[in-house]
């Protein structure tokens, strides 16, 4: 069970990154965390976007991007990004 899980949380993350990677404003994402509560699964991450987008923009890209993953991933009952500008990126 725990094999199927990882293994289920790997290709979560990586459907996550080639969704992000469609857009092009999207610098990199990162602190992605798939969780399981009862039989619903969330995924979170932090979304790195250009200081100088205009927040009507990324919130339209974050839009796309959370769309453009339940397509691909339609098990996924919430998605939740956390758009932060460049400067801001440690990683």
């Amino acid at each position: 069970v725990l094999f199927r899980s990882l293994a289920r949380d790997r290709r979560l993350e990586q459907e996550l990154r080639e969704s992000a990677h469609t857009l092009p404003e999207i610098i990199d994402i990162h602190e992605i965390v798939v969780r399981r509560m009862r039989e619903k699964l969330s995924v979170s991450c932090h979304c790195t976007l250009p200081d100088d987008l205009p927040m009507r923009r990324a919130h339209e890209i974050i839009t796309l991007l959370e769309d453009r993953f339940k397509l691909r991933c339609p098990e996924v009952d919430r998605v939740l990004i956390h758009p932060e500008p460049a400067t801001d990126n440690h990683h």
